[in-house]
């Protein structure tokens, strides 16, 4: 008589949502990498010129910041000249209360402090003016910006990304096979990609000033827990193989992730600050 093969422990199949996942974590760590919200007790960024549409944006990266709890000062080379901003808190500590002065090339510049429109403990410098800069020099540091220091560019490449991997893992869960687990494992396994959802959320609360808010916005919201239903259902269909045919493997694994990442990334948007 033949010999009965056994059920392998973990599936290709089972492992596909759990992997898109990973993926997904990804993305939403290297967001976290420029997140306002990380930016704590200093500048995050300085403003000037054009409307609030189209202004000139010096990121973090070109700033060079010192100071304590009660004042911080950045400098800054714009066009071979230097820029100061400094900033001093009304509570030391609370950059939810500030006073901005700012100098170019000497001379005094009307300086605003906006916190909180970026980020929950960063501060926003925004500066009267274009300082005199010609329309030429305005478009070439607008150019200087980094396409991942701009929130709308930024956005739309993770949305890109999440386009990538539901196809991904369309294609992966077309091509796995329909082996099921075995009983001993099936059960736990269902859980996988919900779990590791909920972790990336979590940290990505953690990670932000404001961890109450985060954790409201990450992961306590109706939002958050349809994502951790839809998980569920997926990974259990991945791990217990139904009726359904290699397309709509492809079309259900499409749709989760692409649905997934959507909400993935407003929320990451959201808790770190890029948004309000």
């Amino acid at each position: 008589m033949p010999t009965a093969v056994e059920s392998p422990a973990v599936t290709l199949r089972a492992v596909v949502p759990v992997l898109s996942v990973f993926a997904l974590a990804l993305v939403a760590g290297l967001m976290l990498l420029v997140a306002p919200g990380l930016v704590r007790d200093s500048v995050y960024q300085v403003v000037f010129g054009g409307d609030d549409y189209n202004p000139v944006t010096l990121p973090r990266e070109r700033l060079d910041c010192g100071g304590d709890r009660s004042a911080v000062t950045c400098t800054a080379e714009v066009v071979g000249k230097p820029l100061v901003v400094t900033l001093t808190y009304h509570q030391p500590g609370a950059s939810t209360s500030s006073r901005c002065t700012a100098t170019f090339d000497g001379a005094s510049v009307g300086c605003q402090s906006m916190p909180g429109d970026y980020g929950h403990a960063s501060d926003t410098a925004a500066l009267s003016g274009d300082l005199g800069l010609t329309a030429d020099q305005l478009a070439a540091e607008r150019a200087a910006l980094p396409w991942w220091r701009d929130t709308s560019r930024l956005s739309a490449s993770a949305m890109i990304a999440g386009l990538v991997l539901a196809l991904g893992a369309g294609v992966a869960a077309a091509v796995a096979g329909r082996v099921p687990m075995p009983d001993s494992t099936w059960r736990l396994m269902s859980w996988a990609a919900p779990a590791g959802w909920l972790l990336v959320m979590t940290v990505t609360a953690i990670a932000v000033e404001d961890v109450g808010l985060g954790l409201v916005v990450s992961v306590v919201n109706p939002f958050s827990l349809g994502v951790l239903a839809l998980l569920w259902g997926w990974q259990r269909s991945m791990v217990r193989p139904g009726r359904g045919g290699p397309l709509a493997r492809a079309l259900v694994a499409f749709a989760v992730v692409a649905v997934v990442n959507t909400v993935t990334v407003f929320e990451v948007l959201l808790a770190a600050g890029f948004i309000d």
